[in-house]
């Protein structure tokens, strides 16, 4: 006797998410790119950077989504779509952070001299 078997059905959100986060990463990594090409200016990098770590993060919403509705043993499919798409948008977005962090607490390159013997002297700017 042949035994039917039943697929569950896909929980899409999940799969729509790893989908749109992936074409986020793809996109502030495309930022940088253009810049060096010429397509757009060094701050319309950064913001495009800046937007498309926003979307990959909003994206994640999806995939913990399907992280609760297609759970193993549940009545949809797709777990596994929905826990690599966090598995890629979160050290993404820590990294991105870091960035951020980054120019926020330390100064410019453009503060560090080469006069050795007359330097000039530090103060504090505000963060731009």
């Amino acid at each position: 006797m042949k035994q039917i078997v039943i697929k569950k059905p896909l929980f899409k959100p999940g799969l729509i998410g790893l989908g749109l986060i992936i074409l986020s990463i793809l996109i502030a990594m495309s930022a940088p790119l253009g810049s060096r090409i010429g397509w757009w200016s060094y701050s319309s990098a950064v913001n495009i950077m800046q937007w498309s770590t926003y979307a990959g993060i909003l994206f994640s919403l999806l995939c913990l989504s399907g992280l609760v509705f297609a759970r193993p043993k549940g009545k949809y499919r797709g777990y596994i779509y929905s826990l690599l798409g966090l598995a890629i948008i979160i050290p993404t977005a820590v990294f991105l952070q870091s960035w951020k962090d980054a120019k926020q607490n330390f100064p410019p390159i453009q503060d560090i001299s080469t006069n050795i013997e007359n330097p000039p002297e530090y103060w504090n700017a505000p963060n731009s």
